[in-house]
């Protein structure tokens, strides 16, 4: 991993401890305290009549970062450098405000309570708490609960589509972020865009995780990274990069049998970061920056876990069937057996336009098409026990493969 940025981002931390030593001779105070990392802001906010509490968020990977903008929006004020430029600068640049403001001679420390703000400059009178507001909640999202909004069917009906939820990061522990610099309240990519990056990586931090109040045991639901989603295609984000490859190179498999498997999966790379109109990008992320899953945690280490005709088994004792369990039903067929009759026979209605997704290689040859077929109530779609789903594949053969999504005990 490169550290570069880090050693850059310490050296701003150093030169920011430097100005502050000077801003703390020009307000009394002994200059050497500026040098010991939180005790020193928590010196400065008691100086400039803040919290001294305040010094501990410097503490915080992410949150001091934004802290930074806050002491140098106060430090503007308490010193009388209100002009915009100042203002910007000490906001946005405020380990070298320190040192500018620490140089020169004629600035005194008039203080906070003798700042008297303009009616009319919204940065100047809100900037401080508009900053402070987004640095409370950001803690509040990071270190102890977050929201989340369903957006698969996969745990239903504990949760259904569309259910948002509350998670509890002090159950197992909050995990301290790895990528700090990124944009308040966006996850991975920027509001209003399709892949612009949330983030920046050249500051990295290692993984660590803070103690919780338990751990993950059995049949708990838990929210995680998706291990698969370190590469995405941005046009096809909710399918795994690495199946897509794995599909793609059994195509490639299929219309080159003479071919060796490092050929077929070359192609099938080659097209997948060329073909941007059809996948988009390509992106890596980092651990913290993969998408959000929910699951149900059916196993922990430690225990065997067994399938045996389409039944779970985790040490050795039989899982507990829920309600309405479904199961994925293929059929191969040479011919298109699907009919008004068929469907209506098996309660497949299709209420909706199909719901397509397809790759198309570069000789324009129809290589998998996904067709969703479900019933709907006044067009908000049924919960999956009481809907019916089919999925239809096409190969180079011209077998058809249907998958039917069927509640288990009607299917037998």
């Amino acid at each position: 991993m490169d550290y570069t940025g880090n050693w850059i981002y310490l050296a701003l931390v150093v030169f920011s401890f430097y100005g502050l030593g000077m801003l703390f001779l020009k307000m009394g105070l002994m200059p050497w305290k500026a040098y010991i990392p939180v005790y020193n802001f928590w010196i400065y906010s008691k100086a400039l009549g803040k919290p001294g509490w305040w010094g501990l968020l410097m503490l915080v990977p992410g949150v001091n970062l934004m802290m930074y903008g806050v002491y140098g929006f106060l430090t503007a004020r308490a010193f009388n450098r209100t002009k915009n430029a100042d203002m910007a600068l000490a906001i946005i640049l405020p380990y070298v405000f320190f040192y500018t403001s620490g140089r020169r001679a004629d600035l005194k420390f008039s203080g906070l309570e003798k700042y008297n703000p303009e009616p009319n400059s919204f940065i100047k009178n809100w900037a401080d708490p508009i900053i402070f507001a987004v640095i409370a909640a950001s803690v509040i999202r990071g270190y102890f609960i977050e929201a989340f909004t369903i957006p698969t069917s996969s745990l239903e009906k504990s949760l259904m589509v569309g259910d948002f939820l509350f998670v509890n990061k002090f159950a197992y522990g909050p995990k301290l972020p790895q990528t700090p610099f990124s944009f308040p309240f966006a996850h991975h990519t920027m509001p209003l865009t399709e892949s612009v990056p949330s983030y920046m990586q050249w500051l990295k931090l290692p993984y660590l995780r803070l103690p919780g109040f338990g751990t993950v045991k059995n049949n708990h639901i838990v929210v995680f990274n998706y291990p698969d989603g370190d590469t995405v295609a941005i046009k096809h984000q909710n399918t795994s990069y690495y199946q897509i490859i794995r599909d793609l190179t059994e195509q490639e498999a299929q219309n080159n049998p003479h071919g060796t498997f490092s050929t077929w999966h070359h192609e099938a790379w080659m097209r997948v970061h060329q073909d941007v109109k059809t996948f988009g990008p390509v992106v890596g992320r980092p651990v913290d920056k993969r998408d959000h899953y929910v699951k149900r945690c059916i196993a922990i280490a430690g225990d065997t876990l067994r399938i045996k005709n389409a039944e779970v088994y985790i040490n050795g004792k039989l899982l507990e069937k829920p309600q309405n369990l479904q199961h994925h039903y293929f059929v191969k067929s040479t011919t298109d057996f699907v009919t008004q009759e068929w469907l209506d026979q098996n309660d497949i209605y299709v209420t909706e336009a199909f719901k397509v997704s397809r790759y198309i290689d570069k000789r324009d040859t129809l290589l998998v098409m996904s067709s969703l077929f479900q019933n709907t109530n006044n067009g908000i779609p049924l919960p999956l026990a009481e809907r019916k789903a089919l999925q239809t594949t096409f190969n180079t053969n011209d077998t058809l493969v249907y998958c039917l999504n069927l509640t288990a005990l009607k299917a037998k």
